[in-house]
C-alpha cells in the first residue's frame, strides 16, 4: 500500500492581510467634534503574552492619547465596538478622575468584559478577525475617534505611525502607555511546502519557499515555535535546502524579515504508520521528555510490542492506525512536560490544576492538525490546548488526559470554521472537547472498569438524545491523537455544550446566554440557573415552561433513568444552558456519561436521583407526569429512539467505526497498569480488542439491550410514568403500521383495548390539560397563534372596533400567530401577518382584533389574569373595549400614533407578561373580544412587531383534563388522500393512555418533487426564494413536506399538479413588489439563505431526505449578488449527489431569474 501524497494544501487558519507600504485602516480622524484632542493610539485584539491586566489576565486593551498639553478628563465619555451602539460602556467619573488622561499622556483600557475587576475593563471584547472601535462624546452623539481594522496578530499591536496621527497598521512592537513605535514595513509571505501533511511510508524530501525576497526561512522538527514574534528572536534552525524525511514527523516553518511582520508558524504533521506504532520509550526519552509525570509516576509513550507484533495484530496495526481521522497536536514540549509548577511555564500535561478552575490559567498554544487516509477532511489551526475534567486529570488516577481546544484570536483565527460533524447545521466552534476516556476504560485504577472498556458510552447517550429530537445534543467522531508525533491512542472529538452551542442550535446572543457545568456557571452566571430551580420548586407549569424547555429536560432525564446512569452527581457529570439576561429556557445535556449501561436491572441514576434539583418537584405536578408518560411511549415503542432495535443499530454503528482502530489504542494503553503503574488492585491484564473489547460489546449487544426495555417499562410503570391504560395501536389496511409512506386512499384504522379513543389529524393533542390549584398552571384564553384581523387606518374609523365583537372587519387582513413586518432580519419568525406594505412609511399605528371564548370553566377558573406580549415598539390594550394595558404611550390615542420610545430589539422577541387581574371582571361568558393598537416608533422604522397571548390563573378551583375541541372520538376507518399527523389518546373513565402519534406520507412526493431554483443572494436581501417542481405525472400533495436546514419552512394543504412549480419566498410583500402577485406562492420561510453558501434539507412527511445539499456562493459570480438566481440545468436528473456540484446549476437567463416558470 502506498500512501505517497500528491502536494496540496489543507484548509488553514491563519493571517489574510495585505500591505500598501503601510497597513491601513478605516479612520475618522476629521470627526474630532467638541475639539477634543484625543485619538485611539494603539490596541491589542489578541493578547497572549504581550501585556497583564492588573489581574495578571492577558485581555485586549486600547490605549487613548491625549495630545494636547493639557489634561483631558474622559469621565461620562463612551467607548464601544459597535458604532450603532454609541453608548456600549461609559468612562467613570468622580472627584477623584480615574479616567484622567495627562498632558501629552495615554491612558490604558482593558477590552475584556469584566467591569467589576479593578482599573478601567469596558464591558466588551474585541474580535480579533476584525472589528471596531470608537470613542464618543458624553452626549453619546458626537463621534471623537474611531478605527475599523481587520484580522490581528497575536501579541501584535495596532496603531498609529506616530501618537495621535498617521495611517494605522501593525507596530514594530508593543508600546502600551507610551510612545508608538514604527510600523512594519510589510507582512512576509506565508511559507509553502512540497509536500503536504498526512500519512506516508517512504522517505522524501521537503522543500520549503517564500514568495518575499530577502526573507529567511527558520524551521523546527520539535514542536516549538520556529520565530518569537514578541521577543524577536529566532529558536529553529535556518532554512538551507530540502529537509529530509524519514519517519513520523512535525515540521514547523517560518519566514522572517527584518522591519517587516513575520509569516506565522506553519505546521505539518508527517505520519509514517509503522514509524509511529514502533517508536521506542528510549527513543523519546532521548528526545528530551520526562521519565516521569507528576513526581515520580512512570511516563508512557509507547505502543506494547507484545500487541504490535502478535501474530494476531502485526498484519493490521498500520491499518488500524488508519481506520479513524488522525488529530494531531503540535506544541512546544515543554508546554506539555516541564516540571516547572510555575502557572506560566508549567508543563500542563504533568502539573493540571484542579478541575475547578477550567484550567484557564494553564491554557497552552498548539497546532492542531486534522486528517484522515481518504483527505475527506482536513485542517490546520492555531489554538489553545487545555486539561479537561475532574478525577481524570489525577495523573496517578488517569495517565491518559482529556483535552479541550479553545479557538480564540490570541493565537489566530477566532473560531474554527470548518464542516466538522456530518449533518450538523453548525460549522464554526469557539471550542471542542479531545475525551480519552476515564470511566470504563483500560488505563482506569479499578480493574472492573476495565473489563467493560467500550470507549462508546458517553457518545451514545448524545447520539441517543439526537435520536430522540434534540438537535444540540453533542455530536463527535472518532480520531487517532498524536502529540508531537508520539501516538497517544483512541479520542473522541465532540461538540462542548456551552453558551455559544446553544446559540448556534437554537439561536440568540451567547453573551447573553448563562451555561452551567453541574450546577456551577461556565458562562455568564448562576443567577438565572437558581431562578430556574426555585420556579421549578414553586409549581407554576406555565411559568416553568417558559423557564425550561420541558420536552428536553424530559428526554435527558428519560434517558439517564433508561441508561442507569450511576455516576450523575448533584455537582457534576451534566451540563445546562439558557438563561442569561434573554431568559432563554434551560436545556440539559448529556456529559461524562461514561457509566451508563452497566447494570440491566438498574433503578434510577446515582449518587443522585435529582442531580438537577428539578425533577422532584416537577414530579408532583399532573401536566409533568403525563408529559413524561407520552415521551416514555415516543421512544419505547413503536420503533422509537430508545427501542431495543435502536439501541442496538446505535451502539453497532459506533463500534463499526472504532472495530479496528481500538487495536492501536490497546497497543497504546492496554498494558499500562500491568507494566507501568498498577495504582490500586488487579487482576492486570494485557487488554486487547479480541480477549476484551469484543467480549463487552457482545455482552451488551446479546444481554444487555435485549432485556433492559422490560426492566424499564416496569419500572417506569411502577414510579406512575406511564399510565394503566394502554395507548392505541394505529393499522393500514388492516396491517400494523406505525407511520410512514402509505399510497393514496389507504384505510386507517385505530385499535384499543379501552373504549374510547379521541384523534386529531391536525398534529393536536385529542386531551385537553388539566388544572389543579397545586399546579400553578394556566389557562390559555387566547393562544398567540389564535385567528385574528388586521387592519392599518388611513383615517380615523371610531372606536367600535375595539368594543364591538360583532364589528365588520371582513376587509381587514386574517391570518394567525403574531402581527409585524421585517425589513432586514431579527422577527421574521414571530409574524404571520405581514403588514410591510401596509405600514411602511405610511402609518405608525395598527390595529388587531382578536375574538375569543370562554367557557363556564373558565369563568369559575379564572383568579387572575395574564397577558403576556412581544412587542415593537409599544401597544394599548383592549379587553371587551376597556382599556387595560398600555406601553410606550401617554396621552389620548390617535388612529396614526407612535410609541414614545423604542423598544429593543432584543427584548422585543421574549414575552413581557402584564398583570390584568384587576380586570378580570371584563371578561364574559361566551363571545369575548381582545383588542390591540400596535404603535411603531415611526412610520419610517425597519420593523414591527405585536404578539400577544391572553391567560387566566389559577383562582382556587381545580379542573380536571378533558377532551379538546379539535378531537375526533373514533368510530371507523378514515381514508387518507394527504399526508397527516394522527395523534390519539385511548381514555378508559378519567384516565388517559399515553399518546400514540405518527405521520403518514401519502402519495409519490419524494419521487416526484425537486428544487428548480434558488435565488439565494438577490440584490435586495428580502427577495430570495426557492422554487420547486413537480417532475411526476400525477399530482401531489406537499403536506407537511419540509425544509429543515438552511431555512424553516413546512408546506400546509397543496396540491402540485404534474409539471407545475411553486414558491415560497422570504418576504411576500417584497417578493409580490419585484414580481407581482401572480406566482404560485404558497408560504413564506423562516430564516435566510446563506449568502456564502450552505446546506439545503427537504424531507417528505415522513422525515424521509428528498434532498440533502450544499449551494456554493463561488460557483457563479452573477448570482452572489449580481441579481441572477441559480437555476437547475436538469430538475429530472437532480439529486442530491448531482447538486452538490456545480455543474448540475446555471445561472438564470434574467437577472431576476423566473420564480415560478422555465427560462
Amino acid at each position: 500500500m502506498s500512501m505517497t501524497r500528491e502536494p496540496r494544501r489543507p484548509v488553514r487558519f491563519v493571517l489574510v492581510s495585505f500591505f500598501l507600504g503601510v497597513c491601513l485602516a478605516s479612520t475618522n480622524p476629521t470627526a474630532r467634534g467638541a475639539g477634543l484632542p484625543l485619538a485611539i493610539n494603539e490596541l491589542m485584539a489578541a493578547n497572549s503574552s504581550a501585556k497583564a491586566d492588573p489581574q495578571g489576565q492577558y485581555d485586549d486593551w486600547v490605549e487613548i492619547h491625549n495630545y494636547s498639553d493639557a489634561p483631558i478628563d474622559l469621565g461620562r465619555m463612551y467607548l464601544t465596538d459597535d458604532l450603532g451602539e454609541p453608548t456600549k460602556w461609559q468612562f467613570p467619573a468622580g472627584v477623584s478622575q480615574p479616567a484622567s488622561v495627562p498632558a501629552g499622556g495615554y491612558l490604558l483600557v482593558w477590552l475584556d468584559g469584566h467591569t467589576a475587576d479593578s482599573g478601567l475593563h469596558a464591558s466588551f471584547a474585541l474580535d480579533s478577525d476584525g472589528d471596531s472601535l470608537a470613542l464618543f462624546a458624553p452626549d453619546g452623539t458626537t463621534l471623537i475617534d474611531s478605527v475599523t481594522f481587520g484580522k490581528q496578530k497575536t501579541d501584535v499591536s495596532y496603531g498609529r505611525s506616530s501618537d495621535g496621527a498617521g495611517p494605522y497598521g501593525f507596530l514594530l512592537a508593543p508600546t502600551p502607555g507610551s510612545r508608538n513605535s514604527g510600523l512594519y514595513e510589510g507582512l512576509v509571505a506565508d511559507t509553502k511546502f512540497s509536500h503536504d501533511l498526512g500519512f506516508y511510508d517512504t522517505p522524501f524530501d521537503v522543500t520549503i519557499t517564500c514568495e518575499t525576497p530577502g526573507a529567511t526561512i527558520y524551521y523546527t522538527l520539535d514542536g516549538s515555535v520556529p520565530y518569537s514574534v514578541s521577543r524577536q528572536v529566532p529558536a529553529g534552525s535556518v532554512y538551507a535546502g530540502p529537509i529530509r524525511i524519514t519517519g513520523t514527523t512535525c515540521l514547523r516553518a517560518q519566514a522572517v524579515k527584518p522591519q517587516w511582520l513575520p509569516s506565522n508558524a506553519d505546521t505539518h504533521t508527517y505520519i509514517f504508520p509503522a514509524d509511529a506504532a514502533r517508536r521506542s520509550q528510549s527513543e523519546v526519552l532521548a528526545r528530551g521528555y520526562p521519565s516521569t509525570w507528576f513526581g515520580s509516576y512512570p511516563a508512557d509513550y509507547e505502543m506494547d510490542p507484545e500487541i504490535y507484533n502478535s501474530p494476531a495484530y502485526a498484519d493490521v496495526m498500520d491499518d488500524a492506525l488508519l481506520a479513524v481521522p488522525t488529530l494531531s497536536l503540535v506544541a512546544d514540549k515543554d508546554h506539555l512536560f516541564s516540571k516547572t509548577k510555575d502557572a506560566e511555564t508549567g508543563g500542563i500535561y504533568i502539573y493540571t490544576g484542579h478541575g475547578s478552575t477550567g484550567g484557564q490559567d494553564w491554557e497552552r498554544p498548539v497546532s492542531a492538525e486534522l486528517f484522515s487516509i481518504d483527505g475527506a477532511k482536513e485542517f490546520q489551526i492555531d489554538c489553545g490546548l487545555r486539561i479537561q475534567g475532574g478525577e481524570s486529570r489525577n495523573p496517578p488516577k488517569c495517565p491518559k488526559h482529556s483535552f479541550s481546544l479553545r479557538f480564540r484570536g490570541d493565537y489566530g483565527s477566532s473560531k474554527l470554521q470548518f464542516p466538522l460533524f456530518d449533518g450538523s447545521p453548525v460549522e464554526a466552534f469557539d471550542s471542542l472537547q479531545l475525551r480519552g476516556f476515564f470511566n470504563n476504560a483500560w488505563t482506569h485504577w479499578d480493574p472492573g472498569q476495565r473489563q467493560r472498556t467500550q470507549y462508546i458510552r458517553d457518545q451514545w447517550m448524545r447520539d441517543s438524545l439526537l435520536e430522540m429530537g434534540q438537535a444540540d445534543a453533542g455530536r463527535g467522531f472518532y480520531v487517532h491523537l498524536y502529540i508531537n508525533g508520539i501516538y497517544w491512542g483512541l479520542y473522541l472529538v465532540q461538540e462542548r455544550p456551552v453558551n455559544s452551542h446553544y446559540a448556534a442550535y437554537n439561536g440568540g446572543d451567547p453573551d447573553r446566554i448563562d451555561s452551567i457545568n453541574g450546577g456551577r456557571a461556565t458562562d455568564g452566571t448562576a443567577q438565572a440557573w437558581q431562578q430556574a430551580r426555585s420556579i421549578a420548586a414553586g409549581g407554576d407549569w406555565a411559568r416553568i415552561c417558559e423557564a425550561i424547555d420541558i420536552d428536553n429536560f424530559i428526554d435527558f432525564t428519560l434517558l439517564n433513568l433508561f441508561a442507569g446512569n450511576v455516576d450523575l452527581k448533584n455537582d457534576g457529570n451534566w451540563r445546562a444552558a439558557g438563561g442569561g439576561p434573554d431568559a432563554r429556557p434551560w436545556r440539559f445535556y448529556s456529559w461524562d456519561g461514561e457509566q451508563v449501561l452497566v447494570n440491566r436491572n438498574q433503578t434510577g441514576t446515582s449518587p443522585s436521583s435529582d442531580p438537577t434539583g428539578m425533577y422532584r418537584s416537577l414530579l408532583q405536578i399532573e401536566e409533568f407526569r403525563v408529559r413524561f408518560g407520552d415521551h416514555v411511549h415516543k421512544h419505547l415503542f413503536n420503533g422509537g429512539a430508545l427501542t431495543t432495535e435502536r439501541n442496538v443499530a446505535r451502539w453497532t454503528r459506533r463500534a463499526d467505526e472504532i472495530d479496528a482502530a481500538v487495536i492501536a489504542e490497546s497497543a497504546r494503553w492496554g498494558d499500562y497498569r500491568r507494566d507501568m503503574h498498577s495504582y490500586s488492585s488487579g487482576p492486570y491484564h494485557l487488554y486487547t480488542r479480541n480477549d476484551f473489547w469484543i467480549n463487552e460489546r457482545q455482552n451488551l449487544l446479546d444481554n444487555y439491550f435485549p432485556r433492559r426495555n422490560d426492566v424499564a417499562m416496569s419500572q417506569f410503570r411502577s414510579l406512575g410514568f406511564y399510565p394503566s391504560v394502554e395507548a392505541p395501536v394505529f393499522h393500514i389496511d388492516g396491517v400494523y403500521q406505525h407511520g410512514g409512506h402509505v399510497a393514496e386512499g389507504s384505510s386507517f384504522t385505530i385499535s384499543s383495548t379501552a373504549a374510547t379513543v379521541w384523534y386529531t389529524l391536525d398534529g393536536s393533542d385529542p386531551r385537553r390539560p388539566g388544572v389543579s390549584g397545586s399546579t400553578g398552571a394556566e389557562l390559555v384564553l387566547v393562544p398567540e397563534a389564535a385567528a385574528k384581523r388586521a387592519f392599518v387606518p388611513a383615517a380615523d374609523i371610531g372606536s367600535a372596533w375595539r368594543s364591538e365583537v360583532d364589528f365588520d372587519d371582513s376587509g381587514w387582513i386574517a391570518g394567525s400567530g403574531g402581527v409585524g413586518f421585517e425589513r432586514s432580519t431579527g422577527y421574521e419568525a414571530f409574524f404571520d401577518i405581514d403588514l410591510q406594505t401596509q405600514m411602511y412609511n405610511r402609518n405608525q399605528s395598527c390595529y388587531i382584533r382578536i375574538p375569543f371564548d370562554v367557557t363556564p370553566e373558565g369563568l369559575q377558573y379564572a383568579g387572575g389574569l395574564t397577558l403576556k406580549a412581544r412587542y415593537d415598539d409599544g401597544f394599548i390594550a383592549y379587553l371587551n373595549g376597556v382599556e387595560v394595558q398600555r406601553v410606550m404611550f401617554e396621552g389620548t390615542p390617535a388612529w396614526n400614533s407612535g410609541a414614545t420610545d423604542n423598544h429593543s430589539d432584543l427584548d422585543a422577541i421574549e414575552f413581557e407578561r402584564f398583570d390584568l387581574s384587576s380586570h378580570i371582571s371584563r371578561l364574559r361568558l361566551g363571545r369575548n373580544l381582545l383588542a390591540i393598537q400596535g404603535l411603531n416608533a415611526g412610520a419610517n422604522s425597519s420593523d414591527f412587531l405585536i404578539s400577544v397571548e391572553l391567560a387566566a390563573s389559577q383562582g382556587g378551583a381545580n379542573i380536571a383534563s378533558g377532551v379538546a375541541a379539535t378531537a375526533v372520538r373514533y368510530a371507523g376507518p378514515i381514508r387518507l388522500d394527504a399526508s397527516a399527523m394522527v395523534r390519539a389518546r385511548a381514555q378508559s373513565g378519567n384516565t388517559w393512555s399515553a399518546l400514540n402519534e405518527a405521520v403518514y406520507a401519502v402519495g409519490p412526493v419524494a419521487e416526484s418533487l425537486r428544487i428548480s431554483e434558488i435565488m439565494y443572494h438577490p440584490v435586495d436581501p428580502n427577495a430570495e426564494y426557492i422554487e420547486l417542481l413537480n417532475i411526476g405525472s400525477e399530482p401531489i400533495n406537499l403536506r407537511l413536506v419540509s425544509f429543515t436546514d438552511g431555512i424553516d419552512f413546512t408546506f400546509g394543504d397543496v396540491t402540485l399538479d404534474s409539471g407545475t412549480y411553486v414558491l415560497i419566498v422570504k418576504d411576500i410583500a417584497v417578493f409580490e413588489a419585484r414580481y407581482g402577485d401572480q406566482s404560485p406562492v404558497v408560504g413564506q420561510y423562516e430564516g435566510s439563505l446563506n449568502n456564502a453558501g450552505e446546506r439545503i434539507e427537504l424531507l417528505d412527511a415522513a422525515g424521509q431526505t428528498i434532498l440533502a445539499f450544499r449551494y456554493k456562493d463561488g460557483w457563479y459570480d452573477l448570482t452572489d449578488g449580481e441579481g441572477y438566481s441559480l437555476t437547475v440545468i436538469d430538475p429530472l436528473t437532480a439529486d442530491s449527489a448531482t447538486l452538490d456540484k456545480k455543474g448540475a446549476w446555471r445561472a438564470s437567463a434574467e437577472p431576476g431569474g423566473s420564480p415560478g416558470y422555465d427560462d
